[in-house]
């Protein structure tokens, strides 16, 4: 099995289709993650005049995001619950996906710097990501995820007004 293929797997497997039964933290929100989500209408007004497409995803990201990140935080219990955060799941990657292969396919061969700015931007916001599924205090795993939003839903704003794509 290649590489490529044992990462996919993996992100499948572990990312997109488990959920574990009871939150780390418990029943608990924060207002910090809360308004975070919120950010991710900003790209989708940025990118709106460019591509309705993929506005739409990030506007969309704004309302599963808030609802499994604030309003259902905790909860698992219930299918619908499980299905909030599924949703939120699947939606953040299928953006992020669209997002990689947009800039690269925009950028291939003909602006270098843009693609290292998309690159960079990518691996900043997963490296966020990354830090608050393995932060110790629920404290640290706002923070970081907190900055996940951010640097993803500034970065890609940011993106579109520096380079317009």
């Amino acid at each position: 099995m290649s590489f490529s293929k044992k990462v996919l797997d993996s992100v499948a497997q572990h990312h997109l289709t488990s959920l574990p039964t009871e939150y780390k933290w418990g029943k608990r929100r924060s207002t910090l993650v809360g308004v975070s989500c919120l950010m991710f209408v900003l790209p989708g007004i940025c990118v709106w005049p460019l591509c309705r497409k993929e506005a739409l995803l990030w506007f969309s990201c704004a309302v599963t995001s808030t609802a499994s990140d604030y309003f259902y935080s905790g909860y698992r219990e219930r299918p619908f619950d499980r299905m909030v955060h599924y949703c939120d799941k699947w939606l953040a990657s299928v953006t992020l996906l669209w997002v990689i292969v947009s800039i690269s396919m925009q950028t291939a061969g003909r602006d270098w710097n843009a693609l290292g700015v998309g690159v960079l931007l990518v691996v900043a916001s997963l490296y966020c990501l990354v830090h608050s599924r393995t932060a110790q205090t629920f404290e640290q795993r706002n923070l970081w995820h907190s900055l996940w939003h951010a640097v993803a839903t500034c970065g890609r704003a940011g993106f579109v007004m520096a380079f317009g794509f």
